[in-house]
């Protein structure tokens, strides 16, 4: 169709209303981001592609709570989740965000804990830095029932959390999703 090949990046849709043939979509941004960068200097008229959808979130049938950990790229995931849970479902959520302001209010039915983790540039030489495995490692135990573990951040932070919930607490690794959204030092092209 004569239209340049463009760099891509899968997005939470934050909200949709069809209403308004409207979403909204959240993006850290930050220096070097493809997305950061369009975000920045994003104006009306300015060319968008929007492909197939590909969650990775699904909790599986019969769960009885959710536990969720995430560092800010995964906060659009986070508020979509917890806006959609129906009411009295348990939701125990751990996000990590570089400052205060950067946490939300998120309206939800569900039975929600949220726990926000201000890591304040913890490494100011590291400016990937995550405290996200610590977080993980400070969960000691479970509740009971079925549920599902839905954790994203930092690729190698992931795995470390990722492994304290299987080897560590004896979770079920079919009823955990853990995505690298990024790793630390790495840009994506």
């Amino acid at each position: 169709d004569g239209s340049q090949h463009c760099p891509n990046r899968p997005y939470t849709v934050r909200r949709w209303d069809a209403s308004r043939c409207e979403m909204t979509i959240d993006i850290v941004v930050h220096e070097g981001g493809v997305a950061a960068g369009w975000a920045m200097s994003a104006k009306i008229g300015d060319v968008v592609g929007i492909c197939n959808p590909e969650g990775r979130l699904w909790i599986p049938k019969g769960s009885t709570w959710i536990l969720m950990l995430t560092d800010i790229t995964g906060l659009p995931a986070v508020g979509r989740v917890l806006e959609e849970l129906p009411d009295g479902f348990r939701a125990i959520v751990h996000v990590e965000v570089p400052l205060d302001e950067d946490q939300q209010e998120i309206a939800t039915k569900a039975d929600a804990s949220i726990h926000w983790h201000i890591c304040h540039g913890l490494k100011p030489d590291r400016p990937g830095y995550t405290e996200l495995s610590r977080i993980a490692g400070s969960v000691d135990s479970l509740p009971e029932g079925p549920g599902y573990i839905y954790i994203a951040g930092e690729a190698r932070a992931v795995s470390e959390c990722r492994k304290h919930f299987r080897d560590g607490l004896g979770f079920d690794k079919r009823r955990m999703d853990a995505i690298g959204y990024w790793i630390e030092g790495q840009a994506r092209v």
